[in-house]
């Protein structure tokens, strides 16, 4: 296995592990940085926001369970800061 799989295989693990922990009411959370964690999660999983595609609001993300009990405050929070991210300035943040 190479470094860089070994590195990612690692990292999705972790990621998932906070997740569920999260969920599950385990770890604490913020609700700052619950939203926040949920924006990147949307990214992974969605990619870049697109009015197009995701149209306004959070009805596209209804679906996700981000927390134990979640509400419409927490939803529209994850969807506009999901709407500030992009891949490619993700990326390159994270790699440095």
């Amino acid at each position: 296995m190479s470094v860089a799989s070994f590195r990612e295989r690692f990292s999705d693990s972790l990621c998932l592990s906070v997740y569920m922990s999260v969920c599950m009411c385990r770890l604490p959370c913020s609700f700052l940085a619950l939203a926040l964690l949920g924006s990147y999660a949307v990214q992974s999983d969605l990619g870049d926001y697109s009015a197009q595609e995701h149209g306004t609001g959070c009805g596209y993300i209804q679906d996700i369970k981000f927390a134990h009990r979640q509400g419409d405050e927490l939803l529209d929070k994850i969807a506009e800061l999901h709407k500030t991210h992009r891949y490619g300035a993700l990326a390159c943040t994270i790699s440095k």
